[in-house]
């Protein structure tokens, strides 16, 4: 296959297991473990595995997600170490499909400021998705790490055909970038015109208020909690969309993984 499991990558997370995140052996011997697994072709084994658990939630609501898929790679140390046309992210996008749910491209790291590296991201994963006979009406695009410039990063986006970008919303806090929470139009100020694509603004990232180089709230005493509702209820009064951004690789810690269960479940209004 074409995934990339170098000997140092296998190494440096044995060595967070032993060290850091787990102080355990077992996890370590997990990662040997996975790594063989799927060497194999066995993916279902990788703990970041959590698609069919996030869907059955989305399903169980009614509200299908978007699911953001890389098309490619500009910097090996940021971006992600799968290929978009390797057999089980073939199938991976048939299940997102399948179910109902959305593709969009997730960019690898230096494309909000190379429109040619942009376009031939999406042509990738679209080019794939048809010959898996996946068709969609829109296809959405989020920079990685939020990465943005106004206006070259919306212009880049919109000659590559994206029909909306989702990656306006704060790395560091939850909030309003754009002063909206409805899908809006986009204006180049440079060439002075609108341009074809529109924005949805991303309201919030799991990490944005979680994690202590940003805002820091934690998941053990409701504050980030809090927070989530109360840009959720801001978003429904003034009926605009509640846009979450929230990783696949956030879901081992399972007091995140309860927060993320709690906003797909709880009724919007609580």
């Amino acid at each position: 296959g074409r995934y990339r499991f170098g000997p140092g990558r296998v190494a440096r997370s044995i060595k967070t297991d032993l060290r850091v995140a787990l102080p355990d052996p077992k996890a370590a011997l997990g990662v040997l473990r996975n790594v063989a697994a799927a060497r194999r072709g066995d993916f279902g084994k990788d703990p970041y595995y959590t698609f069919d658990w996030i869907m059955d939630l989305a399903e169980q609501r009614g509200q299908p997600h978007t699911f953001y898929v890389f098309g490619g790679r500009s910097d090996p140390r940021f971006d992600a170490k799968y290929d978009t046309d390797h057999p089980w992210t073939r199938r991976m996008l048939r299940d997102f499909h399948q179910r109902g749910h959305h593709i969009g491209l997730h960019t690898s790291f230096h494309t909000f400021l190379d429109g040619h590296r942009a376009a031939a991201e999406l042509a990738n994963l679209k080019a794939v998705c048809a010959q898996e006979g996946i068709e969609q009406e829109r296809w959405g695009v989020r920079q990685h790490y939020l990465r943005w410039r106004s206006p070259v990063t919306w212009r880049h986006l919109d000659n590559a055909g994206a029909d909306f970008d989702a990656t306006m919303g704060f790395a560091d806090r939850a909030g309003f970038r754009t002063g909206a929470c409805v899908e809006h139009a986009v204006f180049d100020l440079r060439q002075r015109r609108t341009l074809s694509i529109r924005e949805r603004p991303l309201v919030a990232m799991e990490c944005s208020i979680i994690d202590p180089c940003y805002m820091g709230l934690g998941v053990d005493d409701g504050r980030a909690w809090e927070c989530f509702a109360t840009l959720r209820q801001r978003c429904h009064r003034y009926g605009g969309d509640f846009t979450l951004l929230w990783h696949n690789s956030r879901m081992q810690d399972p007091r995140e993984r309860a927060l993320f269960e709690r906003l797909c479940l709880e009724d919007q209004e609580g």
